[in-house]
Order: C-alpha cells, then structure tokens, then sequence
C-alpha cells in the first residue's frame, strides 16, 4: 500500500457516514480492513474514528471538500483497492440504501473510477453476499 494510513482513513470514515452513525459491526470491518491494508489495528480504526468526529459536524460542502482533498491523496495503485474497502464498510450492515450508493458514486467519482466499473463492483459484492438487502427509501 503506497497510500498513507491517515489518508485511507480519513475515506473510510466517510463510508461510516454513509448511513448516519458508527456500528460495532464497521468497527470490526474496519480491523479487517487495516489487516488487508497492512495498517496496525487499533492506530488505523482510533485515526478513522478521530475523521468521523470531524466528519459528523461538517456541512455538505465542506464534506465534499474533505473528500477531494484526500481522494487526490490516494496512489493510483490503490484506487481499487481504496474503494473496495469503501465498499466493504458502506455495506457491512448487510443492506445497500440510496444514501449508501450516492455515497459509493462520490466516492467513485473522486477517485476517478467510472461508475461501470463500482457497477461490477457492486454486483461482485452481491453474489457473494446472499442476504444484501436493497432499501428503496
């Protein structure tokens, strides 16, 4: 991973707040996440944790500012791997709303990855995910 731990974690505290709030389920996500990236556990999910705090009281431009700033920051290797790790967070509770995928599209659109591809993406994820719920509200 090229990619700074503080800059991969600033993104995925982006994905928690995806649907509102921090589950235990994404904290656990995110150590499996840190394993995969090669960050120490407890640093990686602390600095994720200390992101979304300053996450929670941003408007939405100041957001969309945030994710720009550290979606340039991330290495072109890992752009898909960045994003699968998005991913993985946005839909650990097992259901996809449309919060959940404007969010991926941003996501994608920063990082400069076509929306055919989070597409294929998405649908990998999906089959292997059986019980993925899709909230049309």
């Amino acid at each position: 991973m090229k990619t700074a731990m503080e800059t991969a974690a600033a993104l995925m505290a982006l994905a928690v707040t995806a649907d509102g709030s921090f589950k235990e389920g994404e904290k656990s996500v995110l150590g499996d996440i840190a394993s995969l990236l090669e960050f120490p556990n407890d640093k990686f999910i602390d600095t994720v944790e200390n992101f979304y705090k300053e996450i929670r009281v941003m408007n939405h431009n100041a957001v969309t500012k945030y994710l720009h700033k550290h979606a340039s920051e991330v290495d072109n290797d890992d752009l898909a791997l960045i994003f699968e790790a998005y991913m993985e967070i946005v839909l650990s509770d097992g259901t996809m709303s449309f919060c959940e995928v404007e969010s991926l599209l941003r996501m994608a659109d920063a990082l400069g990855i076509s929306h055919a591809d989070i597409i294929l993406m998405v649908a990998n994820l999906a089959k292997d995910t059986p019980k993925l719920e899709i909230d049309f509200e």
